[in-house]
């Protein structure tokens, strides 16, 4: 039996085939809503290259002052200054002599006592503005005492042999003792005598 082919059986079999490949395209479109739904590889390819790095913006305001923090456990003072740190002071007097040259004794207390008295050769007179191992005021070598000199005023320049250990005697071998020095002054003449100054010492 020959099949004859009509109009009708051409139109019916063109709408399936539409109908069949228009339901197959509308298939392979997918709604994207996460980027895990990109496989990888493909993801990967579609970053492009990092851009220059574009100019610094604005200072922006300054922000809201922070609470107060709590207040830190209490430091301890130091019984002895360190090695190789500084302290300096002041020392200085005046008194009226009786007669020329009448001696007289200043002392100076070391803030933070040193570990050891300070030996002989190691306390230096300074006159002027600086002197060796007295590179100027408030500074000293490591180990070494610097009293410098301030006003004057009939006072005879003392020496480094006239800077001693107030605690013990004269001439017994120390510069200058744990907590302090004292100076031997003279006067030039009769009358009012003044001398005042700095001291720096750094611990050996």
């Amino acid at each position: 039996m020959r099949r004859h082919l009509s109009f009708a059986n051409v139109t019916a079999t063109l709408a399936l085939f539409f109908a069949l490949s228009g339901g197959a395209y509308a298939a392979k479109h997918y709604l994207i809503t996460s980027t895990k739904q990109i496989k990888p590889s493909v993801l990967a390819t579609l970053h492009g290259k990092e851009g220059r790095k574009g100019a610094a913006g604005a200072t922006g305001p300054a922000g809201v002052k922070g609470d107060r923090g709590p207040q830190g456990p209490q430091g301890s003072y130091p019984t002895v200054l360190p090695s190789g740190q500084t302290e300096s002071g002041v020392w200085g007097g005046g008194y009226t002599p009786m007669g020329s040259q009448d001696p007289y004794r200043e002392g100076a207390t070391f803030a933070i006592p040193l570990a050891a008295s300070v030996p002989l050769g190691r306390a230096i007179y300074v006159a002027g503005a600086s002197a060796t191992h007295c590179l100027g005021r408030g500074q000293a070598e490591q180990g070494f005492l610097c009293v410098y000199q301030g006003f004057a005023e009939n006072a005879e320049p003392p020496n480094d042999e006239n800077v001693f250990d107030p605690e013990t005697p004269a001439g017994a071998g120390e510069a200058a003792g744990a907590r302090g020095f004292a100076i031997f002054l003279e006067s030039k003449r009769s009358g009012l005598t003044t001398i005042t100054g700095s001291y720096a010492v750094t611990a050996p």
